[in-house]
């Protein structure tokens, strides 16, 4: 009985050790599956075969719906292993090409990790790759039910063209966070060569950031940097609309100490902030671990 003929670009896919993982597992269950394979010079095919169907104790319906099930999933990894690259490169090339070509290899690269699950950092590429992999899965399935022979280019072009917004989906966001991403880094390479070439109007400033998530801050000497301490030290480059965070960073970068200590780092509420000081600051920034600051002085005054 004839389970499953696949037709693949020669040269593109490797499915080889998938092919036999799915006979393994079969064969681990008293079903041996048998491959017949021929290569008309652009197309190679690989044909499933019911290897000694007599001596079968199952159904095989049973068999072959059970089949369609793994074959679905397989040919979902071959599609995602050998194909994905060419779908993101094309639609991002259509739709961004005025990008560089580096810029087009670490979005591609990007968007890549999101449909394999390589990288799900937030709920959004999660879901983006839940949805995609469910969609080709169920569609090849739903297709294997019916028929036998299946074509990967040809069902990529023809059943799965809503697959493409989704990825148009995904490029665009992966596209929109790398811009965004960029655009911060540069944001940041500026803030850190204009520390570098400002002299230093204070030697230390300890950050002290209270239970509610506020900050204090205080010299070498552990006196409060006030708020008028702080315009006599950078003068009027504070701005009354700017919130705590800005402010926090705006004056350190003004005041361009050479060493910031930042106690009770655990109290706070925002915790890119720290990570925007390190990039600025650099090998200037440390973390305390707990000081007389940190455990007796851990004050309830604020910006």
């Amino acid at each position: 009985m004839l389970l499953l003929s696949l037709g693949f670009t020669s040269d593109k896919c490797d499915v080889y050790e998938k092919i036999n993982r799915l006979s393994s597992g079969f064969k681990d269950k008293g079903i041996n599956i048998k491959f017949v394979e021929n290569d008309d010079g652009r197309m190679h095919f690989i044909k499933c075969f019911v290897k000694d169907e007599d001596s079968l104790s199952c159904d095989l319906k049973d068999v072959k719906r059970r089949f369609d099930v793994h074959a679905a999933n397989l040919i979902y990894e071959i599609i995602i292993d050998n194909y994905q690259m060419d779908i993101i490169n094309r639609i991002i090339k259509n739709n961004y090409y005025y990008l560089k070509a580096t810029e087009i290899g670490e979005i591609s690269k990007k968007c890549a990790d999101v449909l394999t699950g390589a990288n799900l950092n937030t709920n959004e590429n999660y879901m983006a790759f839940i949805s995609m992999k469910n969609t080709i899965i169920n569609k090849v399935h739903e297709y294997l039910s019916e028929n036998t022979d299946i074509m990967i280019d040809g069902f990529l072009r023809f059943r799965l063209k809503d697959i493409n917004m989704e990825v148009n989906e995904i490029v665009d966001r992966v596209v929109e966070e790398y811009l965004i991403e960029k655009e911060y880094n540069e944001f940041i390479k500026l803030l850190k060569y204009f520390v570098e070439i400002q002299e230093s109007r204070i030697e230390i400033v300890n950050i002290v950031i209270n239970i509610d998530g506020s900050y204090s801050m205080y010299d070498d000497n552990l006196n409060r940097i006030s708020g008028e301490a702080l315009k006599e030290l950078i003068g009027d480059g504070l701005d009354g609309e700017q919130n705590l965070d800005d402010l926090l960073v705006s004056s350190l970068i003004t005041m361009a100490p050479m060493f910031i200590i930042i106690h009770n780092a655990a109290n706070i509420r925002n915790k890119e902030i720290i990570e925007t000081i390190k990039s600025v600051f650099s090998d200037r920034v440390k973390i305390c671990s707990g000081c007389d600051l940190c455990l007796k002085r851990n004050p309830a005054h604020k910006f």
